[in-house]
């Protein structure tokens, strides 16, 4: 059974590329070109981890614990899409509420 590197965030260097008209964010983790697959908030410690084995059953993985979240990267050849965007919910200080009431 093959297990996902976990290396912290502050020992790796993340970049940027352009594919299909998007930006992506990437890694070069033991000269593997990794794509970012997922962003967990750090309560969800366990559901990074479980994600990160289930993607390296069948390509190298990565995951990057942050100060405030966890990083899941796998191999570029992987053919799953992921989208990013729909990972972690609003911060807190992002959300308007009025004050007072």
């Amino acid at each position: 059974m093959a297990l996902p590197d976990i290396v912290p965030e502050s020992q790796i260097n993340i970049f940027k590329f352009y594919e299909n008209s998007e930006i992506h964010k990437a890694v070069i983790h033991k000269n593997c070109l990794m794509k970012l697959a997922s962003v967990f908030p750090a309560v969800d410690k366990q559901a990074a981890i479980d994600f990160a084995y289930q993607l390296c059953e069948n390509h190298p993985t990565l995951l990057t614990p942050g100060a405030s979240h966890y990083r899941v990267w796998v191999d570029m050849r992987c053919p799953q899409e992921f989208d990013i965007k729909t990972v972690l919910p609003l911060p807190d200080s992002a959300v308007s509420t009025p004050q007072g009431k």
